[in-house]
């Protein structure tokens, strides 16, 4: 939903990374039905090996993924991916609650490292 709500505010062109496929199947579906498809560009691969020159974006915008890389990492890794000036917007996810329901627990212990 991002995608497309970043798509409609900026006018510009959107590089989207992912490594599910289905999750990015998705995407092409809710960008075409609204409008916004062919601005959009969609690859599959993995953010610790980004295959774009230095400096080729204004804007990194990371929805809960840095923290797969290590927070710092994607911090120092993905900085010389921006023009100068370029801002980098990162969402980390965060364990609030100190009762979660089960199935948020288990989703914590299994994926995600410290």
């Amino acid at each position: 939903m991002q995608t497309v709500a970043l798509d409609k505010a900026l006018s510009d062109s959107i590089t989207v990374v992912d490594t599910y496929p289905e999750y990015l199947d998705q995407l092409k579906e809710r960008a075409s039905s609204r409008g916004v498809a062919e601005s959009i560009e969609i690859l599959v691969t993995e953010m610790y090996d980004f295959p774009f020159p230095d400096q080729s974006f204004d804007m990194i915008w990371s929805e809960g993924a840095a923290y797969n890389m290590g927070f710092e990492n994607a911090l120092v890794g993905w900085r010389r991916f921006l023009k100068s000036g370029g801002c980098l917007a990162v969402t980390k996810l965060v364990w609030l609650p100190s009762d979660p329901l089960a199935h948020v627990s288990r989703f914590f212990e299994k994926n995600i490292r410290t």
